[in-house]
């Protein structure tokens, strides 16, 4: 039995107030990827719009059932976002679950400055470096 993270239980839609165990041999069944990558990087280009942002460019490595790379905001987990960045540090404001983001990446968000960064999360947990929507 192994630990399934709290990100993917969040992900998944079915985190509780315990954790969660499961047999590992029955992770195929549960999850639509292919693998697990560790620290394997997570490319992002989002832009400002007048209601709040729009994702343009998601990139990951993880790999479906068949093999084939993830299309689109298809490995996107969440997205973390500093709606007042300082250039120097990224101070989480909020976090947008993909469930949230429209299918074109347009998600309403309140509060941006002119100074907003984002980090992207995908399925497996990986980050994306910082990325500085300036405008």
């Amino acid at each position: 039995m192994r630990y399934v993270s709290a990100i993917s239980r969040r992900y998944r839609g079915d985190i509780g107030d315990g954790f969660t165990f499961i047999d590992v041999k029955k992770l195929g069944e549960r999850y639509d990827s292919t693998g697990f990558y560790f620290n394997d990087d997570v490319e992002i280009e989002v832009e400002k719009k007048k209601e709040g942002l729009k994702i343009i460019r998601f990139e990951t490595r993880i790999l479906d059932k068949q093999g084939d790379s993830l299309k689109g905001l298809d490995g996107l987990a969440m997205l973390l976002v500093d709606v007042d960045y300082n250039g120097e540090v990224f101070d989480m404001d909020m976090t947008v679950f993909a469930k949230d983001i429209g299918e074109d990446g347009e998600i309403k968000l309140a509060g941006l400055t002119e100074s907003v960064a984002a980090i992207a999360i995908d399925k497996h947990g990986n980050e994306s470096k910082p990325f500085i929507i300036k405008e």
